[in-house]
């Protein structure tokens, strides 16, 4: 591991998780004998437009002190200057290592590009002008585990539960959300403004952002937000967050009709970001730390 990547292993919650799998960069030996290219994520020494000062943000344009408007004209203008660091890497990273490929660019939370090159080129383009980091890129696989029986989320409610979830959005990264299943019905509830974004088809008044993550080289079922092969991992965590209160179960294969299920928070909207998406495997749907940046 390079000495900046070995210092960002050490830097913050979003280092811990692209530092999740050092062992790629760890022993580039042992990787020249099994694979000779490896997959990293390059982060440049530009603020991308998460970073950008609260009070800069109101004199750029770009949002308030709280809050990030990232379709302002400010945040495209920023993003443009962004864009244009990232290119001048790209311009020096042809010349310094030609076999390198940009697999995705990153300007709003990181300004980074996910690279795939030679393992041999590591300590290159770790030298290049402009690079703050080098991280290895991680695989995350879905896990299904037993949900708890009681979080205390009732109490917490209200009075007809009027503090369950109202107002809150929560986005959901994971392998897709069948806005369809009955647990996810939209129960009165309609998309706030603005809303829904994205694939249409699969967002309702409770799922109301519906997209996919999916590499350029996945199959085409990937490329959707919900694919009912792959996709059950989020719609089982989506139900759990936000299942509308009162839902009557129905299982089948002579199991009991259940009543009176409900999410911790039945009032909330839902994202679904699809991150988990290069097909069926043993281990269900997988996604790299490039798809989930």
């Amino acid at each position: 591991m390079t000495g900046r990547a070995r210092r960002a292993c050490t830097q913050g919650v979003l280092a811990a998780a692209l530092c999740a799998a050092p062992a790629v960069l760890a022993a580039p030996a042992q990787a020249r004998a099994s694979a000779p290219s490896v997959r990293v994520i390059v982060r440049l020494t530009t603020p991308p437009l998460a970073l950008v000062a609260p009070r800069r943000r109101q004199l750029m344009g770009v949002g308030s002190a709280a809050r990030i408007d990232a379709s302002s004209f400010g945040s495209r203008l920023y993003r443009a200057r962004v864009r244009a660091v990232q290119d001048v890497f790209a311009a020096r990273l042809r010349s310094a290592v030609p076999a390198a490929r940009v697999e995705r660019r990153y300007g709003v939370v990181l300004d980074a590009l996910a690279l795939r090159l030679p393992v041999s080129a590591l300590a290159r383009v770790s030298a290049l002008p402009g690079v703050a980091d080098v991280y290895p890129v991680a695989t995350y696989h879905a896990t299904a585990d037993t949900v708890p029986g009681l979080v205390g989320a009732v109490p917490l409610w209200g009075v007809d539960r009027s503090a369950a979830g109202q107002g809150i959005k929560v986005g959901v990264i994971d392998d897709g959300i069948d806005a369809t299943a009955p647990f996810l019905a939209p129960a009165g509830l309609r998309a706030p403004a603005g809303f829904p974004l994205g694939q249409r088809r699969f967002t309702s008044g409770r799922v109301i952002v519906a997209r996919s993550f999916a590499g350029d080289d996945a199959p085409a079922p990937d490329h959707l937000a919900f694919d009912p092969n792959v996709s059950e991992h989020g719609t089982h965590v989506s139900g759990i967050l936000a299942g509308a209160y009162g839902t009557v179960a129905h299982p089948g294969m002579g199991l009991p009709v259940v009543h009176g299920l409900s999410g911790v928070a039945p009032g909330a909207w839902l994202g679904n970001y699809r991150g988990l998406a290069r097909g069926v495997h043993e281990s269900g749907a997988i996604g790299s730390t490039v798809e989930l940046a």
